[in-house]
């Protein structure tokens, strides 16, 4: 698998200095309730003009992408994967290095993407590059000439879900929309599934992204949103940015009932120190390196509900180590 390389970037996006509020004697008001609903509108619109289609940003940014786009690069494991979901792998003329479902992507050319080779882009000749929103922001030239770049967002369900209707707008075919019909049932069906029983307590949960040095995901990281959907709560729920360096002394005052390790499960060294935290003393360490937990992509509704039934008691797990 070929994650590490995305969860690096990732956790090396926005600064690197913890809150002073986050002390230990201070925990935070939002320890206590399951996150408010994000809301993942990101674009405004995104209507034919001519002979192109306008997208317009809800900051305002707009990008004009072709009608109908036949040389698209994808950027990014879960893009591409939406790609395939909704008919379009044809239209793919390279991928990053990380991108290897369907199979099929994997025989693409590949461009690296961070940063991004503009000299390999070039001779490509794309009509259309797609970007994601928090990694490679600084990549599309916007109002410049040569292909459009169009940047996507996956940091919560509502995102994601936003990002495929997007897509399937962009191809235009009856096969993307249907496409992304498919996925909107599917998500719907496992935020259903995966919502908890009335009055249930609120699990605590540390999504675990390096262990040395310690880095945990906080609010705007996708499985942030995953577990709230579960009615579980992130300890680092005042990190203030998705990713982040996270101190021992915050995990052994929150004990959290449950620690999901982004790497593989963490150095025992480290869990003995954490003997008196709930999720090392009763055994809820899980080992989450299943690519479509970390991937956004047409497999997150299965990976939802999968992680739901972990936390909820009803799969053991191991269920998270592998990906379906």
């Amino acid at each position: 698998m070929k994650t590490r390389p995305l969860l690096v970037t990732l956790l090396l996006v926005g600064p690197l200095l913890l809150l002073a509020a986050c002390g230990p004697d201070a925990p935070p008001a939002c320890l206590g309730r399951p996150a408010p609903e994000p809301d993942g509108a990101y674009v405004r619109s995104a209507e034919v003009r001519g002979d192109v289609r306008l997208v317009v940003y809800a900051d305002g940014r707009e990008v004009r992408v072709p009608v109908n786009p036949r040389r698209v690069v994808s950027t990014l494991p879960g893009l591409t994967e939406i790609v395939a979901s909704l008919g379009a792998l044809d239209r793919l003329v390279a991928v990053s290095p990380h991108c290897d479902r369907p199979p099929e992507a994997a025989e693409r050319p590949r461009i690296s993407v961070m940063p991004l080779d503009r000299e390999r882009l070039a001779s490509l000749e794309p009509d259309l590059v797609l970007l994601d929103a928090v990694l490679n922001v600084d990549a599309a030239p916007w109002g410049a000439g040569g292909p459009a770049f169009l940047l996507l967002e996956s940091r919560t369900l509502a995102h994601l879900e936003v990002t495929v209707e997007l897509l399937a707008a962009v191809f235009g075919t009856e096969e993307a929309r249907l496409g992304a019909a498919r996925f909107r049932a599917g998500l719907d069906l496992a935020r259903i599934a995966a919502a908890p029983e009335p009055e249930a307590r609120s699990p605590t949960v540390l999504l675990l992204a390096w262990s040395d040095p310690l880095n945990v995901l906080g609010p705007g990281s996708l499985l942030d949103d995953m577990i709230r959907q579960c009615g579980a709560v992130n300890v680092a729920c005042d990190l203030g940015r998705a990713s982040g360096p996270f101190a021992e002394e915050l995990v052994l005052a929150r004990r959290p009932d449950w620690i999901l390790a982004l790497d593989g499960r963490p150095p025992e060294r480290l869990l003995e120190r954490w003997a008196s935290v709930p999720a090392v003393a009763e055994g809820r360490v899980v080992s989450g390196r299943a690519d479509d937990l970390l991937r956004a992509g047409p497999r997150t509704p299965a990976a939802l509900v999968r992680l739901a039934d972990v936390l909820h008691g009803r799969r053991p797990p191991a269920a998270l180590e592998t990906a379906r």
